[in-house]
């Protein structure tokens, strides 16, 4: 059952994008995957609506189909895969099986990951309505989602630094294109993690909103 959530959630995860840790790969190393390019990138898979397609359907009054997976209801799924696969592994001792260690705390630092794109993805809608429509409360429902989602991303940290070190980046690094400073922690891009909530903070509306 485990095994089976932490795969599922895995699948969920990239939704928009191919990495499902929220970074992308590139010439020059890893690069955050902003709340803004959450944003604006579309979706790779036509069943999934991206959040920019969302936002601007429900404004102009438009609907989805019951087959479409709009990012809130990708939100609620994560949310409720993940936090059972917490669930089930909450009371697991692993004292003296450092193997299991490894593999249960894999399930904690993916389950967080989820709940930290399940966050992000509320923020995300949030952001872009209140640019579209404007609203007080929409600029603070993005903050205070974006705020829970570094708060996911922390857990993701403090789960994952005690075990493991900084990490090349497998494919990035391939042969022939060794780079020793091309490395990779969750802890080592947490700023830009936290940049999201100060885009929201200095976020604009286009309109005066409701």
């Amino acid at each position: 059952m485990i095994i089976k959530l932490t795969c599922h959630l895995r699948r969920r995860m990239p939704y928009n994008f191919t990495h499902p840790v929220q970074v992308a790969l590139n010439r020059e190393g890893v690069e955050y995957i902003s709340v803004d390019r959450l944003i604006q990138q579309p979706s790779l898979d036509p069943d999934y609506v991206s959040v920019g397609d969302y936002v601007e359907t429900r404004s102009s009054g438009g609907a989805f189909g019951a087959n479409d997976t709009t990012p809130p209801k990708l939100a609620g799924i994560l949310e409720e895969d993940c936090l059972e696969a917490l669930r089930l592994v909450e009371d697991i001792d692993t004292s003296g099986d450092p193997s299991f260690m490894y593999e249960v705390s894999d399930v904690k630092a993916w389950a967080n990951l989820g709940l930290h794109f399940a966050e992000k993805l509320k923020g995300a809608v949030a952001l872009q309505t209140y640019r579209t429509e404007g609203g007080e409360e929409n600029k603070r429902n993005a903050v205070e989602h974006l705020e829970k989602a570094l708060g996911f991303w922390d857990e993701v940290i403090s789960i994952t630094r005690p075990i493991y070190k900084d990490m090349p980046l497998v494919h990035y690094n391939r042969r022939g294109d060794d780079r020793n400073d091309n490395l990779f922690h969750w802890q080592l891009i947490r700023s830009e993690v936290a940049n999201d909530i100060e885009i929201a903070r200095n976020a604009t509306a286009s309109t005066t909103g409701k």
